[in-house]
C-alpha cells in the first residue's frame, strides 16, 4: 500500500563513500556507483533515458546508446561517457544543467576506465541506487528523537508478536503489553509493507528511499541472522505479499511495476509494467493463481500469476487507488483509496463475460459484479480482510469493520484525531492493531471494541 506525506529523512553521501581515488584499484561498488547515482541516473535511468542510454546498472552503463559505445575499457580518452563529463563548454557538458563533477570524482571515473572499467564483485544487472543505499546505510537511531509514521504493521502467525515499520529497522512488540521485544536492523530507510510467510519462518520487508531506491528484504523473525536482500528497484517498493503456499512473493512499486519472485531460488519470475503511475498495493487470491494490483492511475488490475496475463481491469475508481485485498471466502476483490469508498467486486464474473474493454464499466455495474460501501470521512489508506469482514483504516482517524455480504457497518475503532495509517488483525485472538501517522500503535479487542494497549513505536522516546 502507498502512504503519502511521510516526513523526509535525508541520508547524506559523505566524501568517504567515494573512497580514495589516488590509491590502488578503483572499486566500482563503493567509488564509481555513488558518483553515477548522484549525478547521472536521473537523466539516464528507468524514468528517463536520454540518447537511449541508461546507467542504473553496471550492465547498462557498459551497453551502447544511440551515440554508439560509451565506455571503452582501458581507454578513458576514447570513452564518450568521460568525454561529455569533462567538456569545458557548459552547453555540452554532463550532467546537463547542473554543476560539473569535482576533480576528485572525474579522477575516480578516469582511473576506473583506465583500469578496465570492471564491475568486480557485483551482479551486473543489480540496481545501482539500491546498491549504494545499502553500502552507505546508517544504523537505526538508538533513541528516536521523533516518532515515525506507521506505514505498515503485521501480526505474526501466533498473534504473540507485532512487527512495526521503523526508520532503518523493523521493531517487534508484545501486542498485549506494548513491550518492545526486539529490533531488526539493517533495513532500508523506510519500511512501506510487511508480510509474514504462511509458515511464520520469514518476514518480508518492502521499502526503500523515495525517488532513489527500493528494496525487498527477508528476515528470520528471531533477528539472529542478517537480512537477505532478495531484490532492489529504482524507487520505493510499496506493497508485498506471499502466495498462499509460501512459494512466491509479489511486490508493488513506485516504479510502476509488479514483480513476482520464487522464494527458494530468489529468481524474478515476472515483471509487469502495465501501469501509468505508482503501483500501491498487491494481493494474491485464495488459490494463489491470480494477483490484484492497485495503482495511483485509478485502476486495479488482476493478472494470472503463472503467465502474467491480464485477466481484467477495474475502472470504477475515479481517484487514485491506495490499497487492495482478496477476500478468502468469496474470492472477491476489495479496493479503496482517495474516493473514500470500499469497492467490492468479482474479477472472475467480469473476466468470464464476452465483449470489449469499452464495456467494462457496464459489466461492473451489473448486480453482484460490483458494489461500493461509503460513509468514510477521508481517504482509505489500508484494508485487511478476514472471514467475510473487511477492516479499513482511514485518514479520518478511524478503523471500520464491515460485513462484506451485507455491507453493514459493524464497529468503529479509534477516535485518535490523526490518520489511521495501517491496520492488521489476528483472527485467532480476535485482536486488531492500528498504526497511526503520529507513530502510535493501538491494539483493540475486535469483539468488544475495547482498547487493549496504546504505545508509541519509537524506542527510547517517551509518550508526548
Amino acid at each position: 500500500m502507498v502512504k503519502f506525506l511521510l516526513p523526509v529523512f535525508i541520508a547524506v553521501l559523505t566524501p568517504a563513500a567515494l573512497g580514495n581515488a589516488d590509491d590502488g584499484l578503483v572499486d566500482f561498488k563503493t567509488q564509481v556507483a555513488p558518483i553515477v547515482v548522484e549525478h547521472c541516473v536521473a537523466c539516464h535511468g528507468p524514468k528517463k533515458a536520454f540518447a537511449n542510454y541508461r546507467v542504473d546498472s553496471y550492465a547498462r552503463m557498459m551497453a551502447d546508446s544511440d551515440a554508439g559505445k560509451n565506455i571503452e575499457p582501458g581507454k578513458p580518452d576514447d570513452s564518450l561517457f568521460l568525454e561529455l563529463i569533462v567538456q569545458a563548454e557548459p552547453t555540452g557538458r554532463m550532467p546537463k544543467n547542473s554543476d560539473p563533477l569535482s576533480e576528485r570524482e572525474i579522477t575516480t571515473l578516469r582511473r576506473w576506465i583506465e583500469q578496465g572499467a570492471k564491475g568486480q564483485g557485483i551482479e551486473p544487472t543489480a540496481d545501482l541506487a539500491g546498491m549504494v543505499a545499502r553500502s552507505n546505510r546508517p544504523a537505526a537511531p538508538v533513541i528516536y528523537r521523533t516518532p515515525v509514521p506507521i506505514a505498515t504493521i503485521a501480526f505474526n502467525q501466533s498473534g504473540e508478536e507485532l512487527a512495526v515499520g521503523g526508520y532503518h529497522e523493523v521493531t517487534v512488540w508484545d501486542p498485549s503489553s506494548g513491550k518492545l521485544l526486539r529490533r531488526l536492523a539493517g533495513m532500508a530507510q523506510r519500511t512501506q509493507a510487511l508480510a509474514y510467510s504462511p509458515k511464520a519462518d520469514l518476514l518480508a520487508v518492502a521499502g526503500g528511499k523515495p525517488g532513489e531506491s527500493g528494496e525487498l528484504a527477508l528476515i528470520v523473525p528471531d533477528g539472529q541472522t542478517p537480512p537477505r536482500i532478495l531484490a532492489t528497484a529504482s524507487d520505493l517498493l510499496l506493497g508485498v505479499a506471499f502466495s498462499p503456499d509460501g512459494s512466491m512473493l509479489a511486490t508493488a512499486g513506485a516504479d510502476r511495476t509488479v514483480r513476482t519472485y520464487d522464494l527458494a531460488s530468489g529468481k524474478e519470475l515476472l515483471q509487469l509494467k502495465q501501469f501509468a503511475d505508482w503501483v500501491t498495493g498487491i494481493a494474491f487470491d485464495r488459490e494463489g493463481v491470480s494477483i490484484a494490483a492497485s495503482s495511483s492511475d485509478k485502476l486495479v488490475k488482476v493478472f494470472e500469476v503463472r503467465t502474467g496475463k491480464l485477466q481484467t481491469t477495474y475502472i470504477l475508481h475515479n481517484e487514485p487507488v491506495l490499497t487492495v485485498g482478496f477476500d478468502c471466502e468469496s474470492n472477491k476483490v476489495v479496493s479503496a483509496g482517495v474516493d473514500r469508498k470500499l469497492h467490492v467486486w468479482d474479477p472472475k464474473v467480469i473476466a468470464a463475460e464476452d465483449g470489449t474493454a469499452a464495456l467494462l464499466e457496464d459489466r461492473f455495474k451489473k448486480e453482484l459484479s460490483s458494489k461500493t460501501i461509503e460513509g468514510f470521512g477521508d481517504e482509505i489508506l489500508d484494508v485487511v480482510l478476514s472471514r467475510g469482514f473487511v477492516f479499513s483504516a482511514s485518514a479520518d482517524g478511524k478503523v471500520r469493520q464491515h460485513d462484506l455480504k451485507t455491507s453493514n457497518l459493524l464497529k468503529t475503532f479509534g477516535e485518535s484525531g490523526d490518520w489511521a495509517y495501517s491496520v492488521a488483525i489476528d483472527s485467532e485472538s480476535k485482536r486488531l492493531a492500528v498504526g497511526g501517522f503520529d507513530g502510535s500503535v493501538r491494539v483493540y479487542d475486535i469483539e468488544t471494541g475495547r482498547e487493549i494497549v496504546h504505545f508509541l513505536a519509537a524506542p527510547g522516546l517517551d509518550r508526548p
